[in-house]
């Protein structure tokens, strides 16, 4: 589904999404984050996650957790991508629950940020969202 409005703002997505019910997967857009309710699910997108930690790990090369992130979300990534291969319909592919690590996630870090890495705040405060996404379909 794509709506597109000349302006920023919530209300295009409040009204175009109205009578929706289920997950609404976004990029991240702070409009969306108002949406949620007991009918809409906001999930985040793997792929915005990911470049969160890698804008971080090139301001800090040296930034292990924002290291150790991108390679679980590889691998990730690469588990959808054999699912895919295997033939898994859609359904089979993001039915699996995403490990212990990933649900606790990283978001003690927020407090301890590096000055040089405070953009990895971004993708660690959208972590829960982040989580109830489906698994990733591309890395794209």
């Amino acid at each position: 589904m794509f709506d597109f409005r000349m302006t920023r703002g919530g209300d295009g997505p409040k009204q175009m999404l109205a009578n929706f019910e289920g997950v609404l997967q976004t990029d991240g857009y702070s409009a969306y984050n108002a949406l949620a309710s007991e009918k809409i699910v906001h999930a985040a997108c793997w792929a915005h996650c990911l470049r969160g930690f890698t804008d971080a790990v090139k301001l800090n090369p040296e930034d292990k957790t924002a290291i150790a992130i991108i390679v679980s979300i590889d691998e990730l990534f690469a588990v959808d991508a054999q699912a895919r291969e295997q033939g898994m319909d859609h359904q089979t592919r993001h039915s699996n629950r995403l490990p212990g690590s990933f649900v606790s996630g990283p978001e003690q870090e927020t407090r301890t940020l590096p000055r040089t890495t405070q953009i990895r705040a971004r993708p660690i405060q959208r972590w829960h969202s982040t989580i109830r996404a489906p698994q990733p379909s591309s890395s794209t």
